[in-house]
């Protein structure tokens, strides 16, 4: 908030990239200043600053996922720690 040149309360629109206690905000490049007014210009402005990366995208290296444990298998109806034994049906 800022006061304008009448007197009245002037509101500046913003685009946060850093975070803060009262909010959530983020920038995946690092470069971006923390504050940017919201105009499309300016943002332009703000991106064509920073520093190009070093090598493209598609050419980095893709992180390694770890494959899952694998679930241990019973025959079925044959009690397990995690199972509970069913009880046997009642015949009539």
């Amino acid at each position: 908030m800022a006061t304008g040149e009448d007197g009245k309360p002037l509101q500046r629109r913003v685009i946060r990239t850093k975070p803060h206690v009262n909010y959530e905000a983020g920038d995946r490049t690092g470069v971006l200043p923390e504050v940017i007014d919201l105009d499309f210009s300016k943002f332009v402005e703000a991106f064509a600053v920073q520093q190009p990366s070093p090598e493209p995208l598609a050419a980095r290296p893709v992180a390694a996922v770890p494959a899952p444990a694998p679930k241990p298998t019973t025959a079925p109806g044959v009690p397990t720690t995690q199972q509970k034994p069913r009880p046997a049906a009642a015949t009539r």
